[in-house]
């Protein structure tokens, strides 16, 4: 959500990060569900009500407990998955922008 205002109805981006490991993740396949949150953002003095720039980190880079991924992973609704899953798609398109970050 690219949304500075957390109560707006969200705006949806897809954000790169190279990743080379993610603890408990054996196993790296395409479409694995790995929960992230945004650790950092960046907004410009032209438009305040976005983030230019997002850096999203994988919840287990944050915690050794596997149950708060679970929890995370679980909590992201269904349709957030799909809207994910169809931007995976477009991996050329949002590494084309600036700041590895495409509105869609």
């Amino acid at each position: 959500n690219t949304n500075v205002d957390p109560n707006l109805p969200p705006r949806w981006a897809a954000a790169l990060r190279t990743v080379t490991s993610i603890p408990g993740v054996t196993t790296r396949t395409v479409g694995t569900k790995v929960p992230v949150a945004a650790v950092s953002g960046q907004v410009n003095s032209n438009e305040r009500e976005h983030w230019q720039q997002i850096s999203p980190m994988p919840i287990a880079w944050g915690t050794p407990d596997q149950e708060v991924v679970n929890i995370a992973r679980k909590s992201i609704p269904q349709e957030e998955w799909q809207i994910l899953e169809r931007a995976r798609k477009r991996f050329t398109d949002v590494k084309a922008t600036k700041f590895d970050l495409l509105v869609l």
